[in-house]
């Protein structure tokens, strides 16, 4: 399974080989431009991601919402390629709280035809399905242009809703 055929795995958790690809992954990505005020209130409001050593594996955590979980796309040898943030606010959402995908798999990147973001969307999707009582999957994240656009900047849902 290589990154350059599409083929991932998701895990929650990646190993601490790969500390410094998962901190330039959160920490350094180039297209959280595109969200930068709704990343602001995102971490403003759930708290700023973490990274957090368990044994020899890293796992990503927010201190202010310790319910919380991450999905990560990782290649056969275990690097990140993407992660998705989320929680279970209610009985029947699940709700998306932050998102990072690796520049080369981001829209204009040369891996984007592998449609990693859908990917990952579908396996959260997949998540909600085993859990009872969840309806919806939501993104809190907007682009700048949806912001700009809506009258009440709260959460986006995906593709009008993705009912599970």
């Amino acid at each position: 399974m290589t990154a350059s055929s599409g083929d991932v795995e998701f895990k929650s958790y990646v190993s601490i080989q790969f500390r410094s690809k998962l901190e330039e992954l959160m920490y350094f990505n180039v297209g959280q431009i595109r969200v930068l005020e709704s990343l602001i209130e995102a971490v403003e409001r759930f708290g700023t991601p973490e990274i957090e050593v368990i044994g020899d594996q890293l796992r990503v955590v927010l201190r202010k919402l310790p319910e919380a979980q991450t999905l990560f796309a990782v290649t056969d040898t275990g690097r990140p390629l993407g992660l998705i943030t989320y929680m279970r606010p209610d009985h029947e959402h699940l709700m998306i709280l932050h998102v990072s995908i690796s520049s080369e798999f981001a829209s204009g990147g040369a891996l984007c035809s592998n449609q990693l973001l859908l990917r990952m969307l579908r396996e959260i999707r997949r998540c909600g399905q085993r859990l009872k009582g969840i309806k919806r999957v939501e993104l809190y994240y907007q682009s700048e242009r949806q912001r700009q656009r809506r009258t009440q900047p709260t959460i986006t849902m995906l593709k009008a809703s993705h009912d599970v």
